[in-house]
């Protein structure tokens, strides 16, 4: 991610600086902040271990991207450019065309997060949660789907994001046996004030396919 914070600087039309340990961030209203490493003892543990990288940088959405980076695992932060204001999300986030939305996927298998899928919704000079999915909400509605599957936007159209879903092989530990690898598609539609997923799940996921 350093490189690219490199590229991302140096295209940023002077908007973020690196000066060593401290990454600084000018807004619209001129004023600036400064996120400073203190990562000089990661080696040895847990203590002085905090950095920030810019992660992306956003203008047509007035957005930039800082990623905080500990020992173990990290913050991503959403900085409004005009007003400064940080808005904490679990993951990378994608934006919809108009840049009023962002879907955050869950991709990390170890995560302590409850949530694989996340709607967030651009509020003045922040963003809030509007919907969510659990991954234990995702596995009791698929019962013969043990453990992960990952999503990726194949296209984001207003009110509907085509989904790309896959998994990888997993154990059945009621079959003892290894269910395949699986691709399919799906989608996320708004509907009457409410997000809703839709997929068209692979046979040996579905609840009808699913051992008793």
């Amino acid at each position: 991610m350093g490189a690219n914070e490199a590229v991302l600087i140096a295209n940023s039309h002077s908007r973020a600086r690196r000066d060593g340990d401290n990454l600084t961030l000018t807004f619209a209203n001129g004023h600036t902040m400064t996120l400073h490493n203190d990562n000089k003892g990661c080696e040895d543990g847990p203590d002085h271990c905090d950095s920030y990288m810019l992660a992306a940088e956003v203008p047509q959405f007035h957005w930039f991207l800082v990623f905080e980076a500990f020992y173990e695992g990290g913050n991503f932060y959403l900085i409004d450019d005009r007003s400064g204001r940080k808005t904490r999300i679990p993951y990378w986030p994608v934006f919809s065309p108009d840049g009023q939305r962002i879907l955050i996927q869950n991709d990390d298998e170890v995560s302590d997060h409850d949530n694989n899928l996340e709607i967030w919704r651009r509020d003045g000079d922040g963003a809030v949660l509007e919907w969510s999915h659990s991954v234990k909400q995702a596995n009791a509605e698929l019962p013969s789907l043990f453990g992960f599957y990952y999503t990726s936007v194949a296209n984001w159209r207003g009110d509907r994001i085509d989904l790309a879903l896959s998994s990888t092989a997993q154990f059945d530990v009621k079959t003892k046996k290894v269910m395949p690898a699986q691709n399919w598609t799906g989608m996320l539609i708004h509907e009457n004030g409410e997000w809703k997923l839709q997929a068209d799940w692979p046979a040996i996921y579905r609840p009808s396919s699913a051992s008793p």
